[in-house]
């Protein structure tokens, strides 16, 4: 009788020591997802194309440059190429238009500031949706010397 309590014992033992093991490790697993959300680069590519207004290519680029300029005003501006961090953007033709002006952004940022383009995105087209005819994007004309003010919008 002896011999089957000392066997009840060591299988709870052994079954609490491996949910223990079980639970750190998913729990490791968990933060190191979460961290590497905050430090690894993360490309993904946003259709613009919703939120351009008018037939224009001249005007569509210049309301592109505006929505670039207002995702690294406002997300994490220390991390953008142009202020000597990792992240940048380029644009893109969509698949109807190659060779028009751009209305896909290519995004290469931290997993958090994709999160946040994302929102911002949302954010404008929620704006564009309530506003009707009175929404306007930002526009940004092209510098003197004919390069666009942000390193990262050239063509892709």
């Amino acid at each position: 009788m002896a011999r089957h309590r000392w066997m009840r014992f060591s299988v709870a033992t052994l079954l609490f020591v491996v949910f223990c093991f079980a639970g750190f490790f998913a729990g490791y697993r968990t933060g190191v997802r979460f961290l590497q959300d905050d430090v690894s680069m993360d490309v993904r590519t946003y259709s613009v194309d919703d939120l351009l207004t008018g037939t224009d290519e001249e005007r569509r680029m210049s309301q592109v440059r505006g929505i670039i300029a207002e995702i690294t005003e406002t997300i994490n501006p220390s991390n953008w190429e142009e202020v000597g961090g990792e992240g940048f953007i380029v644009t893109m033709g969509g698949t109807e238009k190659p060779f028009g002006a751009p209305d896909h952004l290519k995004v290469v940022a931290l997993g958090k500031d994709q999160q946040q383009i994302r929102k911002l995105l949302a954010e404008l087209r929620r704006r564009k949706e309530s506003e009707g005819d009175e929404f306007r994007l930002r526009e940004i004309e092209l510098t003197p010397a004919g390069s666009p003010p942000l390193g990262g919008t050239g063509t892709f």
